[in-house]
């Protein structure tokens, strides 16, 4: 037996207190606004039990559909996701997923089709949870749309949380300025795919690292270039600096996304000088390919974590 029950009964056999307490937590929460597991030990049982009960689900098959959800996943989902963001939990729903689903004894789902579902089902429910929170509906797209598989549920809570923040400052502002003028003369440039040729890292499965690495793989060309002007010299420098210091701030459990973000505004200001100065469609090829890929590698780097793409005016 589990809740209350579960707590009497095992208080009646010789349980630990601890072990009781937890029992009794089991259920918890129940929703978006019962109260939350009081111990540690309640917490991870709490959180074990709703992800392995959504694998179960996902596993044979059974999902909500639009006209109905009668086992009431959606809401085990958001209670999953209140765990996370009040318990500030750093667990990858993915490795877990892929451990419960490697023990599930009749899948009738391929394992890596029914994660996908089950990360996609997730983050459908991280963007309400986050609605309902207040935040816009553009600034939550930008963190989870075509979001990296391996940032975790928590970080992508506080990513949205720190962005909805900072696109109000003037740093803010910045960073649209700079991102909205290299993205659109990329959209429209014929080298811009062409450059994407020049990373040979699969893209299948996109995550914040395969994006850095796209950004060294732009960069690695220009490394012994002497550029003609110094505006291309300084957004080359920031941009290989910038990289290194991304990689500390997101090696940290506390990501230090506010950081991140003050980074790419500051390149953003050394983007929009460049633009000022330099002209894109050079007639020399050369100079025109390389600056180019300066603008790939900046919007690149900003993707990593962000789609300011879906921010609106």
């Amino acid at each position: 037996l589990q809740g209350v029950m579960g707590y009497y009964y095992g208080m009646q056999n010789g349980l630990s207190p601890a072990v009781c307490a937890a029992i009794q937590e089991h259920y918890l929460p129940q929703g978006s606004s019962t109260k939350l597991p009081g111990t540690d030990l309640g917490t991870a049982l709490s959180f074990a039990d709703k992800l392995d009960t959504l694998c179960c689900f996902f596993g044979v098959d059974i999902k909500p559909t639009g006209s109905g959800d009668p086992y009431g996943l959606r809401r085990l989902a958001l209670s999953l996701i209140r765990l996370i963001e009040e318990k500030h939990l750093h667990y990858s729903i993915y490795a877990l997923a892929d451990k419960a689903f490697t023990q599930h004894p009749k899948l009738k789902t391929p394992k890596q089709q029914a994660i996908a579902e089950l990360i996609t089902f997730l983050h459908q429910r991280l963007f309400v949870y986050l609605r309902d929170q207040g935040i816009r509906v553009d600034y939550i797209r930008a963190v989870l749309e075509e979001g990296s598989q391996d940032i975790l549920l928590i970080d992508q809570i506080q990513l949205t949380h720190t962005l909805s923040k900072f696109l109000q400052t003037t740093e803010g502002k910045t960073l649209l300025s700079g991102f909205r003028r290299a993205f659109n003369i990329l959209k429209e440039h014929p080298l811009s795919k062409e450059i994407e040729g020049l990373s040979l890292i699969a893209t299948q499965n996109s995550t914040v690292e395969t994006n850095l690495e796209h950004v060294r793989t732009y960069l690695k060309p220009l490394e012994n270039t002497i550029f003609p002007t110094f505006q291309e010299t300084d957004l080359y420098d920031e941009l290989t600096q910038a990289l290194l210091d991304i990689q500390v701030c997101l090696s940290q459990e506390k990501k230090g996304f506010h950081r991140v973000l003050s980074i790419y505004a500051a390149l953003s200001l050394t983007v929009e000088a460049f633009l000022d100065t330099v002209r894109i469609a050079d007639k020399n090829s050369a100079l025109q390919k390389q600056r180019v890929i300066l603008l790939k590698a900046f919007v690149t780097l900003l993707e990593a974590l962000i789609k300011l793409q879906y921010i609106e005016k």
